[in-house]
């Protein structure tokens, strides 16, 4: 069920809840079936957990092309079942202020719309001094436990002081620091882990800037469908 500061927060936004057209509508419900379909005939997986907003990003992720959306989710509900996603908030991460003296990261506040922002020093991490703290799959972990504490405890705290639906929040990768980071391999290769798994399996969940943009400097808008 949502409620009326749900349909405001999206109201007049083309492709979102409330704003839907007659074709998306159709795209949804359509999108709904196969899943709750292929739900019951193999995954036996507990979809309850999902609404409307979740289906809708996948769904603007591939434009409203329902089979595209439909594989999209698939892919998304076979890996939380491989991951063991259902139990993530049991996964301990006892090295992470150790972890967050080299690679600083956190969430500050939120922006004048009630955005959760979610800032990674990029620039001035320690990417070798990071992986003597943890590992690769420990620290993939604990960044898929903290998308899953964004989606289930961050945007709902956000909604509630608001009043209204927040449902994405604003990532800012801060170069500054680092010059050419980014160019460095073993960098460049966490970042991209990081940002494939936020693309496909938690697509628009948060808005993506670099500061400075690594193009040109300026600060720009770094185009991602994260």
């Amino acid at each position: 069920t949502q409620s009326t500061w749900d349909i405001m927060e999206s109201a007049n936004k083309e492709g979102y809840f409330g704003s839907l057209k007659p074709a998306q509508e159709k795209a949804l419900q359509d999108f709904v079936a196969q899943i709750e379909k292929l739900n019951a005939e193999n995954w036996k997986y507990d979809l309850t957990q999902f609404d409307t907003y979740d289906y809708l990003r996948f769904l603007r992720a591939r434009k409203f092309n329902v089979t595209k959306s439909v594989e999209m989710f698939s892919n998304y509900i076979k890996w939380r079942i491989e991951f063991g996603l259902d139990q993530i908030f049991l996964f301990k991460f006892p090295e992470k202020d150790a972890v967050k003296a080299v690679y600083p990261h956190g969430f500050h506040k939120t922006d004048k719309e009630g955005k959760p922002i979610y800032i990674e020093r990029i620039g001035i991490t320690n990417i070798d001094l990071l992986f003597t703290k943890t590992t690769k799959e420990r620290i993939m972990r604990y960044y898929v436990r903290e998308y899953e504490k964004q989606r289930n405890y961050v945007y709902p705290a956000c909604s509630n002081a608001m009043g209204r639906k927040i449902e994405t929040g604003l990532t800012i990768i801060d170069l500054k620091g680092g010059q050419s980071v980014l160019l460095t391999p073993r960098c460049y290769n966490f970042v991209k882990v990081a940002s494939t798994i936020c693309q496909n399996y938690y697509p628009e969940i948060c808005l993506l800037y670099t500061s400075p943009s690594p193009r040109d400097q300026r600060g720009s808008r770094m185009p991602s469908s994260a």
